[in-house]
C-alpha cells in the first residue's frame, strides 16, 4: 500500500528490516533481493549496502561482499553519524577485515591444500588401499596409528564432507576399529553491532583449520599437581576419551593431513600389540613385571636421582638455598617465607657455628619429623585428630599448603566456602605438624573455624570421622576453588543408547567448569549411577562427583546367625544353646518357626525373650524386626503353655540369702532399703494351671531346677514380687514368701494381682552357716551346646576372616532394589517407583578414600557396630576390575585405561560403639619416589609411636586412604 503511494523512504526501511530478518534465518538469496530492490530505490542507504554485503558473505561471494562494504563505508564517511550509525560503521569495518581474512584463507586452501573434494577422495583412496592390504583382518601387529585432537578431526570431516553421503558405515569400516562419526559442533557466535537494526547477524562461515594441534592431549605442567606428580617424560594427559578428546588415525591418513596442514606438536604414535590391541598409555600394564619388584626398582631409582629436599614442603630437587645457614634448600621464595618463622632461631645458630655436625643436625631436624606430631584431645575430638593425621599424609595437598601455593587459589568470595578461614586454619595445623618443634599441638584454631561454619561439630560431642572428613574436603575445595564465577551447566539426559565414555567425559567437564582446585584434582572421582524402571524398563544414567566411597561390609548370604538358649521346661535338663540362621529383615515369628523346626518344640509353645542382667528384659513380639536385635543381646526361648485365662505364667529370678542361727537377712528385693543380695543364673519363664495349690506350685517350680547339681529343695524359698522386684505381702502374716505346705489354691492369695495371669517371683536360696561352701552358682548357668551352635560359630569365624576389600567392592557394584523411602522418579511413567539401581566407579581419583560402613542402622536412636574383619591390601590394590570405564574398554580396540594400582598410606581406626568409641590412625609418608622408608606410625591423639606393618590390618579399620601410583 505504501509503495502505491510512492512513500520511498518507508519502503526502503521496510525492505531493510525484512532483509535483516531473512539474514537471521539464513535465507541469504532472498535477503540479497530485498537489499537490491531497496538500493535501486535509494542508493544512499548504508544499512542496505551493509546487509547486502552480509548476504554475499553468506553465499560465499567474498568479492562482492567487500565491494558493498566499501560503498557502505564511503556513505558513512560522507555524513555526520549518530551513535547507532557509528556502531554500524564499526561493525562494517570488522566485517570487512573478517571477509578479507576469510577470502585469503579460502584462496590459500585452494592453492596450497588442494580442493576439499580432492582431500576427501585422497583419504578414501588411502583407506581403501590399507584395507585391501590387510584383508581379511582389520589391523596387523605393530601397525602404527596416530592420535588426532577430536575437534580438529571433527572440523576437517565437516569441511570435506567425509560423512555427508549415504555410505557412512562404509567410511567407518575403513578407519581404525571403533571409529566414531558423532559431531557435536556448536554454531559460531554471531554479532551485528546495529540497533533495531542492531540485530543483524554475521553468517556462518568456514573455519580455518590451521595446522594439527594436539596440545590438548598433552599434560599441562602449569599446575602444582601435574608439575610434581607426573613424570617428566610422560606426554599424554590421563583419562582421555576416544570420540571426545581424540581419534585414532591410520598412519597413511595422518601423513596426508600433516602434509596438507602441517603440525605444531610432536606426533603421538601408538602401535598395535600381538593381539591387535592398541594400548594408549604404554606403561599402564607395568611392562609385565611384578608389582613389588617394579615398585621397589622405581623407588630406588627415583630416590637416587632426586636432588635436595625443600625445607618447607619437602619436595625434591630444591634449587634455592638459605643464604644465612647455607644448609637448607627451598623450591622458591614462598617456601622459604613459609618456613622462616620456624627456621630463623636454628638458622642464626648454625650460621654462627659452621661445622659439618651442626649442618647434619640442622638438616636432620628439618626433614626427620614428616608430620609425626600428636594432636591434643580437646574433648571427644579423637574423630577430628585421626582424620587430620590421615589427611595430612596426603602429600600433594600438604605440599600445596606448606609451600603457600594455596594462597594463589584462595576464593574469599565463594558463597559456598568459608571465606578462606578454613583453609588458613588447616594451613596452621599443617605447618605445626611439619615445621614445629613440639611433640604435640592443639588444633584449636581449626576446631573453632569448623564449628563456626558447621555448628554440628561444635562442643565436645563425639562425631563420625567420615562425616567430618567429607565436610573438611568440601570446605577446602570451595575455599580453594579457582572458578570465580561458576557458569550454569545443563547436562542432557543419558540413557542406555548413549556412548557412556563420552557421556561421562561430558559430565566431568561440566563439573570442571564449576569446580577447579587441587583438592578436586587429588581426591575427587566420578560415580556412574544406573536406574531401571521396573514398569516401563526405562534406563536412566547419571554421573556424579565424589570424594570418598562408602562400602557396605557384606554379610554371608544376607543371613544372620542368632544363638538362642532353649529351656525345655519341667524335668528337661540344662538349657541347650542352638544357632538359628535367618535372613536379615525378617521378624521374630520367623525366628520362632525356624527354632521350632530344629528343636521340635511346637511353635505355639515357644516364648522368645531378651535376657539382661540375670532377668528377662523383654518378651519379644512376633512383629519385631530381627534387625532391631543387637549382636550383644542374649536370647532365650522357653517351653510354656499358650496364654489363656486358666494359665498363669511366672518369671523367675535367682538370689542368695544367708542366715546365722535364727537371724535371717531379708532379701533386698523384698526390702527397699537392703542391698546385700545379687541376682545370678539364668532367669526362667514357666507356666502352670491357675487351679494349683501353693504346695503344687512350689513343687512345680522346684522341678524347673532339676538340672542344677548340688542344691536341695529345703534351700528354696519363693518370694512373690511385682515387676520391679518389690516384695508383695500376699500371704498370712503379711509375708511375701509362698507357703510350701499350704493346700490353699494360689489364686485365693493372689486376688486382683492375678487378673493378667502373670507372676514375678525371686527364688531365695537360703544358706545356713557353712552350707554356702557347697553351693556353686555356676551350676545355674550350665549350658549344653548343640551341634548347630558349633557349626554356626565356625561359619561366623570363617566370615570374620574371609571378608576382603574386594568383596566389599563387589557388593557396592551389585544392583539393588530401592526401598519405599528412596524411590526414583520415572519421567516416562510420571511417578516414583522402586527402581533397580546400580552404582559403579567410573573415574578413579588420585587419592582414593574408602569408608567401611561399620554402623548398621536399626532405628532412629540405635545403630549397631559391625566388628567383621575386613582384609585389605597394603600395596597393589587393583581397582581396574571395579571401574566401569575400564570394564567397558575390555573389548575395545583402544585400551585407554590409566593406572589403577593403589597403595595404602593411612587408616582411621574406630574402637567401641557409635558415640562412645575412640579413634586412632595409622599413617606412613610417601612422595614421587614411592613410600617412605620410615614405615608406619600409630597416632593416638597426642601419642605417636612406630608401628609394625603386620599390625595395620585390624577389625577396627574404618577409613582407608589409598594413593594412585604414577601413570608410568
Amino acid at each position: 500500500l505504501y509503495c502505491k503511494d510512492s512513500n520511498v523512504e518507508l519502503e526502503v526501511a521496510l525492505r531493510s528490516n525484512l532483509a535483516m530478518a531473512l539474514l537471521k534465518i539464513e535465507e541469504y538469496r532472498d535477503a540479497l533481493n530485498e537489499c537490491s530492490i531497496g538500493i535501486a530505490l535509494d542508493t544512499s542507504a548504508p544499512k542496505l549496502w551493509y546487509r547486502r554485503a552480509l548476504a554475499h558473505e553468506g553465499m560465499q561471494d567474498w568479492t562482492k561482499a567487500i565491494e558493498d562494504l566499501e560503498e557502505c563505508l564511503q556513505l558513512f564517511d560522507a555524513s555526520d553519524l549518530s551513535k547507532a550509525q557509528e556502531r554500524m560503521k564499526k561493525a562494517a569495518i570488522e566485517a570487512r577485515e573478517r571477509i578479507n581474512q576469510t577470502k585469503s584463507i579460502v584462496t590459500k586452501t585452494k592453492t596450497q591444500h588442494h580442493d576439499v573434494f580432492i582431500q576427501k577422495e585422497t583419504v578414501i583412496t588411502l583407506l581403501k588401499a590399507r584395507c585391501e592390504a590387510l584383508k581379511p583382518s582389520l589391523t596387523k601387529k605393530d601397525e602404527a596409528f596416530f592420535l588426532l585432537e577430536w575437534n580438529w578431526w571433527q572440523q576437517w570431516c565437516k569441511t570435506v564432507g567425509l560423512f555427508d553421503g549415504d555410505d557412512n558405515g562404509f567410511i567407518l569400516s575403513l578407519l581404525a576399529p571403533g571409529a566414531i562419526s558423532l559431531f557435536r559442533s556448536s554454531n559460531l557466535p554471531q554479532n551485528d553491532g546495529g540497533d533495531d537494526d542492531d540485530m543483524d547477524v554475521d553468517v556462518d562461515m568456514e573455519l580455518d583449520l590451521g595446522p594439527i594441534d594436539n596440545s590438548r592431549l598433552l599434560i599441562s605442567r602449569d599446575t602444582p599437581f601435574t608439575m610434581h606428580w607426573y613424570h617428566a617424560d610422560q606426554e599424554l594427559a590421563p583419562n582421555l576419551v576416544r570420540g571426545y578428546d581424540y581419534e585414532i588415525i591410520p598412519r597413511e591418513v595422518y601423513q596426508a593431513l600433516s602434509t596438507w596442514y602441517g603440525e605444531t606438536t610432536v606426533p603421538i604414535c601408538r602401535r598395535t600389540s600381538s593381539d591387535n590391541i592398541l594400548q594408549l598409555y604404554q606403561d599402564s600394564n607395568y611392562g609385565g613385571k611384578s608389582i613389588t619388584s617394579l615398585r621397589n626398582m622405581s623407588q630406588v631409582q627415583n630416590q637416587q636421582n632426586r636432588g635436595p629436599l625443600c625445607g618447607a614442603c619437602h619436595a625434591p630437587n630444591a634449587k634455592a638455598r638459605c643464604k644465612q645457614c647455607l644448609v637448607i634448600y627451598y623450591c622458591n621464595r614462598s617456601c622459604q617465607e613459609s618456613h622462616w618463622p620456624y627456621h630463623k632461631h636454628l638458622c642464626s645458630k648454625a650460621a654462627m657455628e659452621k661445622n659439618n655436625n651442626n649442618s647434619r643436625q640442622l638438616r636432620h631436624s628439618v626433614h626427620s619429623r614428616l608430620g609425626r606430631v600428636g594432636l591434643h584431645n580437646l574433648g571427644n575430638t579423637c574423630f577430628m585428630n585421626s582424620a587430620l593425621q590421615c589427611l595430612s599424609h596426603a602429600t600433594p595437598l600438604t605440599r600445596h599448603f606448606l609451600s603457600q601455593a594455596f594462597l594463589q587459589d584462595l576464593n574469599p568470595h565463594n558463597p559456598l566456602g568459608t571465606r578462606g578461614k578454613l583453609a588458613h586454619a588447616y594451613d596452621q595445623v599443617l605447618r605445626e605438624l611439619y615445621m614445629g618443634s613440639s611433640l604435640a599441638m592443639s588444633p584449636t584454631t581449626l576446631k573453632v573455624a569448623i564449628a563456626r561454619f558447621a555448628p554440628r561439630f561444635a562442643g565436645c560431642s563425639q562425631h563420625d570421622a567420615t562425616e567430618f572428613l567429607a565436610y573438611l574436603l568440601d570446605g577446602l575445595h570451595e575455599d580453594l576453588n579457582r572458578i570465580r564465577k561458576a557458569p550454569y551447566v545443563e547436562l542432557p539426559d543419558i540413557d542406555d543408547r548413549s556412548d557412556m565414555s563420552i557421556a561421562g567425559a561430558e559430565a566431568w567437564n561440566g563439573h570442571l567448569r564449576r569446580n577447579d582446585s587441587l583438592v578436586l584434582q587429588t581426591f575427587y572421582g566420578q560415580f556412574k549411577s544406573t536406574c531401571v524402571c521396573p514398569q516401563c524398563n526405562r534406563v536412566s544414567v547419571s554421573f556424579d562427583a565424589f570424594n570418598h566411597v562408602s562400602l557396605e561390609i557384606p554379610q554371608p548370604q544376607t543371613n544372620r546367625f542368632l544363638p538362642i538358649l532353649v529351656f525345655g521346661g519341667q524335668n528337661s535338663g540344662p538349657p541347650v544353646r542352638w544357632m538359628i540362621q535367618v535372613r536379615r529383615g525378617c521378624f521374630v515369628t520367623d525366628i520362632r518357626q525356624a527354632l521350632s523346626k530344629q528343636c521340635g518344640i511346637p511353635f505355639q509353645r515357644l516364648a522368645l525373650c531378651d535376657v539382661y542382667d540375670f532377668n528377662i528384659y523383654e518378651i519379644l513380639q512376633d512383629s519385631k524386626n530381627v534387625n532391631a536385635i543387637r549382636t550383644s543381646d542374649v536370647l532365650a526361648a522357653y517351653n510354656v503353655d499358650p496364654y489363656t485365662n486358666t494359665t498363669i505364667h511366672v518369671i523367675i529370678t535367682n538370689s542368695c540369702q544367708f542366715s546365722k542361727g535364727n537371724e535371717e537377712k531379708k532379701s533386698p528385693r523384698a526390702n527397699e532399703e537392703g542391698n546385700n543380695e545379687d541376682l545370678f543364673g539364668f532367669p526362667l519363664l514357666t507356666s502352670f494351671k491357675a487351679s494349683l495349690t501353693c504346695k503344687e506350685v512350689y513343687q512345680h517350680l522346684w522341678e524347673q531346677f532339676h538340672y542344677v547339681e548340688g542344691i536341695r529343695k529345703e534351700w528354696m524359698q519363693i518370694c512373690i514380687t511385682d515387676n520391679n522386684g518389690k516384695a508383695l505381702a500376699l500371704f498370712p502374716g503379711e509375708s511375701s514368701i509362698l507357703p510350701s505346705d499350704s493346700g490353699e489354691k494360689i489364686v485365693n492369695f493372689l486376688g486382683k494381682d492375678c487378673t493378667e495371669r502373670f507372676l514375678f517371683c525371686t527364688i531365695q536360696w537360703k544358706m545356713n552357716n557353712g552350707a554356702a561352701t557347697s553351693f556353686d552358682k555356676s551350676a545355674f548357668v550350665k549350658v549344653i551346646d548343640h551341634e548347630s551352635y558349633i557349626q554356626g560359630i565356625q561359619q561366623e569365624l570363617k566370615v570374620r576372616s574371609g571378608v576382603t576389600l574386594d568383596q566389599c567392592f563387589q557388593t557396592f557394584t551389585r544392583p539393588e532394589r530401592l526401598d519405599e523411602n528412596n524411590m526414583w522418579y520415572c519421567n516416562q511413567c510420571k511417578k516414583h517407583v522402586r527402581a533397580l539401581k546400580t552404582m559403579e566407579l567410573w573415574r578413579l581419583p588420585n587419592v582414593l578414600v574408602v569408608h567401611l560402613k561399620r554402623f548398621e542402622f536399626k532405628h532412629a536412636l540405635r545403630r549397631d557396630k559391625l566388628d567383621t574383619f575386613v582384609d585389605f591390601p597394603l600395596d597393589g590394590l587393583d581397582m581396574s576390575q571395579y571401574c566401569g570405564k575400564s570394564m567397558d574398554n575390555e573389548k575395545s580396540f583402544v585400551q585407554d585405561d590409566t593406572c589403577a594400582m593403589y597403595d595404602l598410606f593411612a587408616v582411621t581406626n574406630h574402637f567401641g560403639r557409635l558415640g562412645f568409641g575412640h579413634y586412632t590412625a595409622f599413617a606412613r609418608s610417601w612422595d614421587e619416589s614411592g613410600m617412605g622408608r620410615d614405615g608406619w606410625a600409630l597416632f593416638d591423639d597426642s601419642s605417636v609411636r612406630r608401628e609394625v606393618e603386620t599390625n595395620i590390618v585390624t577389625p577396627a579399620a574404618y577409613v582407608l586412604f589409598y594413593r594412585r601410583r604414577a601413570f608410568n
